[in-house]
């Protein structure tokens, strides 16, 4: 349960990082 919360923060994480750069 919690690796799945934590990979989804993780992917959220990512778009964000992704739609700041772009």
């Amino acid at each position: 349960m919690f690796w799945m919360l934590g990979m989804s923060f993780f992917a959220t994480l990512m778009e964000l990082i992704i739609t700041q750069i772009a």
